[in-house]
């Protein structure tokens, strides 16, 4: 027996050994390899931007780099941040976490490179808004790229209650938008006053009016926003105030629908003055007694109203004669 122990000892020395379990302090995101700050910047510039084509694009890197980048980070920590799905990717619940993270952090860089510049003018840098119109934004964003022409940015068109909710979320960095928001982690700056307009096919005779009351308005067909528009909302308060209330109505949910409809002889709009366009399908015609106007809002976190890109933004919206638009 004492022979057979021996060759078995000798036999089993000379096997490979066994994979033994890491460490803990080697394994991913616990305590080995730290993510890098290059990581999370792609990891940031990737949910900023909703994709890695697109943030490619907008930063002019390769694609390949960002996935990689990406990939380095989800492997040291050992979580995934992305849902990766046929039309696109999505963040996991720890994504979400860690942008609304890199959201502090990279706005407070930009911060310090701002303060440490002595304040000189900002070149480039990336915004993105959310408003519940596009011709304003877009007219403060026309005004900001003329002493800026190196920003970028993107711009979504929702409602009112979006623009807070992605204010809050980070998803966004300035809102802009008639309501004023009551929850106490937003700042708005007002910067402008607007009136009602009615919009009518340029067909149809009250086309030739120079003005309508809201009496005259109401008898006609009625194509407006749906319930939780700012701009309905204001339509309301001034019916109230003249004891009118509405006849017909059809709803729809955004101002371009609103366009199309009336546009397309389904009865007569309202509008914004400062929202309006020009378009030879439409008349836009004085309310005469609507009294009470749309106050209209920059909208951003708290925190981030020291931000430059932030303020570079408010202020240039404070600058434009917002009268000369009808205000």
């Amino acid at each position: 027996m004492a022979g057979r122990h021996g060759p078995a000892v000798a036999q089993t020395s000379r096997c490979p050994p066994r994979e033994r379990p890491a460490p803990a302090a080697a394994r991913p995101g616990a305590g080995g390899r730290m993510a890098t700050l290059t990581e999370l910047r792609a990891f940031h510039l990737v949910a900023e931007a909703g994709g890695f084509s697109q943030a490619a694009r907008e930063r002019s890197v390769s694609q390949s780099t960002l996935s990689a980048q990406v990939r380095g980070l989800e492997r040291v920590s050992g979580v995934r941040m992305f849902e990766r799905k046929a039309r696109g990717i999505t963040l996991t619940a720890e994504g979400e976490r860690l942008y609304a993270i890199t959201q502090r952090m990279f706005a407070a860089e930009q911060e310090a490179r701002h303060l440490l510049s002595g304040g000189v003018a900002l070149q480039g840098g990336h915004l993105r808004l959310i408003a519940d119109g596009a011709p304003i934004p877009v007219r403060i964003l026309s005004s900001l790229s003329r002493t800026n022409p190196a920003l970028s940015f993107n711009l979504t068109v929702s409602n009112s209650q979006t623009v807070n909710e992605a204010l809050l979320d980070y998803r966004a960095d300035i809102g802009i938008s008639a309501h004023l928001p009551s929850d106490p982690r937003l700042r708005a700056q007002p910067f402008a006053q607007a009136a009602l307009t009615a919009m009518v096919p340029a067909t149809h005779p009250l086309a030739r009016r120079p003005f309508l009351t809201l009496a005259e308005m109401i008898r006609h067909k009625m194509v407006i926003r749906e319930k939780g528009s700012q701009t309905r909302a204001v339509l309301e308060d001034n019916l109230v105030a003249q004891k009118l209330e509405f006849d017909s109505v059809q709803e729809v949910g955004r101002q371009d629908a609103v366009r199309e409809m009336v546009a397309a002889g389904f009865g007569i709009g309202v509008a914004v003055t400062l929202e309006t366009t020009p378009d030879q399908r439409l008349a836009f015609l004085p309310i005469a007694d609507a009294a009470i106007r749309l106050t209209e809002y920059v909208i951003c976190l708290d925190e981030r109203r020291r931000n430059p890109m932030v303020g570079a933004f408010i202020r240039a919206a404070m600058a434009i004669d917002w009268s000369a638009a009808g205000a």
